[in-house]
C-alpha cells in the first residue's frame, strides 16, 4: 500500500509550537504485479484499489510486488494508457544473473546466466570461489 506524507503544527502548552511529521498508509490504493509470457522482466504498479477486480481480471495482474518474486534489477518505467484509469506508471524489472555449478572430478564447470544468454567455463576447482566472487 502506498504511504503518503504530510506535517501539522500542535499547540502544546509549555512547549509552544511543535512540528510533526506524519506518514499516512492510504488503504485505497494496491500494489499489483505481472509477469511477462517469457518471465524475463515483472512490471508493478501501484493504483486505486477500487480498479484491482478489472485489472486482476482483465489484464491477469495479481496483488503484490516483483520483488517478492525475485525480480529486484530495476529493468526501466514506463507509462501506459489504460483506459478508465488513464496513465498508469509500470516499473519493470528483472531478475538477478544467476550462476550455477556442476563438478567433474577435480574441475568445476560454470554457467552463468544474464538475459538470454548464457557463458560456460570449466576450470580447477580451486579457483570456483574466486570465480563465482569475480564473476557475479
Amino acid at each position: 500500500r502506498s504511504k503518503r506524507f504530510s506535517s501539522l503544527h500542535l499547540q502544546i502548552p509549555v512547549m509552544r509550537c511543535v512540528a510533526a511529521s506524519v506518514f499516512t498508509v492510504a488503504a485505497s490504493d494496491v500494489t499489483l504485479f505481472k509477469i511477462s509470457d517469457d518471465g524475463k522482466q515483472c512490471g508493478e504498479s501501484t493504483l486505486d484499489a477500487k480498479y484491482e477486480s478489472e485489472a486482476v481480471s482483465f489484464a491477469g495482474l495479481k496483488e503484490g510486488t516483483c520483488a517478492s518474486q525475485g525480480y529486484t534489477v530495476d529493468d526501466g518505467t514506463t507509462v501506459e494508457k489504460v483506459p478508465v484509469i488513464g496513465s498508469v506508471t509500470v516499473h519493470k524489472y528483472t531478475k538477478a544473473a544467476e550462476i550455477e555449478t556442476v563438478a567433474v572430478g577435480s574441475d568445476v564447470t560454470l554457467y552463468k546466466i544474464s538475459g538470454d544468454e548464457c557463458g560456460e567455463s570449466t576450470l580447477d576447482a580451486k579457483y570456483e570461489s574466486a570465480a563465482i566472487s569475480f564473476a557475479g
